[in-house]
């Protein structure tokens, strides 16, 4: 069964409040390696980087995944490293993905959730689907979806998903 793909059309300009939601580095923790390629912090890539330093291969992303996570454990009062990894099916972070709820739910029944990450694009629905899964279970709403998300473009860098942004709202403000 193929997945219903996310509307690159603004919602009807009726809402009080949009969200636009990242999902890479925002609702999991990344480091980005030399090739640019992004490495998630979850228990096996966490396995994988102590290795690696423990038997001495010299490879940066590892060395950074691993400081991340002691970094992480020195740093918070109140998350661990352990509460931020990702799940290994979903690539999010349940803490994270909960706190998106809470800011759902404070923003009300009268705002749009705006998918603005690479996971709007159709190689990313099984993932996007787990999301809006676990988001429609925290909002006590089972069939939780994003109303839109911005157009599915080459992005090379984040000034590239900044214009993304700017082009929805400006077509948004445009139906108001």
């Amino acid at each position: 069964m193929a997945l219903p793909s996310v509307s690159p059309r603004p919602p009807e300009a009726s809402h009080d409040t949009l969200i636009f939601v990242d999902v890479d580095g925002v609702l999991n923790v990344c480091v980005r390696g030399q090739d640019r390629s992004q490495l998630t912090l979850n228990q096996k890539t966490l396995e994988l980087a102590l290795q690696h330093c423990e038997n001495g291969i010299n490879c940066l992303s590892s060395q950074q995944l691993v400081l991340l996570s002691c970094q992480l454990e020195q740093d918070s009062k109140e998350d661990s490293a352990e509460e931020l990894m990702a799940t290994q099916t979903g690539g999010v972070s349940n803490l994270l993905v909960r706190r998106l709820g809470q800011l759902l739910q404070a923003a009300g029944d009268n705002r749009a959730v705006v998918l603005s990450s690479c996971w709007r694009r159709a190689r990313h629905a099984g993932r996007r689907q787990m999301l809006e899964d676990e988001l429609g279970e925290y909002l006590g709403q089972g069939g939780f979806s994003f109303d839109a998300a911005t157009a599915d473009r080459s992005e090379k860098d984040a000034s590239d998903r900044v214009l993304c942004i700017g082009d929805f709202l400006a077509a948004y403000c445009e139906s108001r």
